[in-house]
């Protein structure tokens, strides 16, 4: 029995497993590594083309444009605080050594200045946070190029609304106006508050007069402004703050899927 093979005297024994060759790390890490580089370079390049195509990312013009508009709240701020100390200025005793007419005028003028005021302010100040903050996250966007590209169209979707663009207008025509208002109530402030009549009607004359100034030349520089670089006709209109993007190719988007795969 000893001199049979060992296939005959066990003809059911298991054969031993072909064990597979082992992965050394450095050749996983190696192919990490390359599959990383590539997903990069595919990155860049999607983004230089997109760049091409688009030019500067929409977060940007709207960080610009809210810019704008944060000045305009730093203005407002500082017209209704200037409009708000001249009322708590005033006593009983002016309002009533005056006309009662000129107490009202000027009672009327600097609520209606400090509450257009206040409102531009507030209402500019959160239109440039919200600005500055969709500009951060698309900064945040900016190593995935797909993802990017989305965010920047959801961007166009939110600030280009025709909706949107009217509201902002509004806004700009509210500073407008409430600029010679506030002219206007300073001008009344000095009949309240200057006791020599003669005194008072020269101070009164020289705030109605830059107030009629303001107005005037806001407007100018407004319709020029509306007509020669936003290209408006009809007043009141509000620009359109998006463009048509060029229609992407069948490259474009395979290119996009094979980003978002990896």
């Amino acid at each position: 029995m000893s001199s049979l093979p060992a296939a005959r005297r066990f003809p059911f024994s298991p054969k031993k497993s072909e064990k597979s060759p082992k992965k050394s790390p450095k050749k996983s890490f190696r192919e990490a590594a390359d599959i990383l580089i590539a997903t990069q370079k595919a990155n860049d390049e999607y983004r230089k083309k997109r760049e091409r195509t688009t030019g500067e990312p929409y977060s940007a013009v709207v960080e610009g444009l809210t810019g704008a508009q944060g000045t305009l709240a730093v203005i407002s701020a500082l017209l209704a605080g200037f409009a708000f100390s001249g009322l708590t200025a005033v006593t009983p005793e002016d309002a009533e050594r005056v006309h009662p007419t000129i107490a009202m005028l000027y009672y009327a003028t600097t609520t209606v200045s400090v509450a257009v005021q206040l409102f531009v302010c507030v209402v500019c100040t959160l239109l440039e946070q919200e600005g500055k903050v969709a500009r951060g996250l698309a900064m945040a966007r900016a190593s995935d190029a797909a993802s990017s590209y989305e965010y920047e169209e959801q961007l166009k979707g939110w600030y280009g609304r025709q909706e949107f663009a009217v509201f902002r207008t509004q806004i700009i025509w509210a500073f407008v106006f409430g600029v010679p208002c506030f002219a206007i109530s300073l001008a009344f402030l000095c009949l309240l508050k200057i006791y020599r009549i003669e005194v008072a009607l020269v101070c009164f004359s020289c705030f109605a007069f830059v107030g009629f100034l303001m107005l005037r030349y806001i407007l100018w520089l407004n319709e020029m402004f509306r007509v020669g670089v936003l290209g408006l006709r009809e007043k009141f209109s509000s620009p359109r703050v998006s463009w048509t993007k060029k229609k992407e190719g069948p490259e474009d988007d395979e290119k996009a899927k094979e980003i978002k795969n990896d």
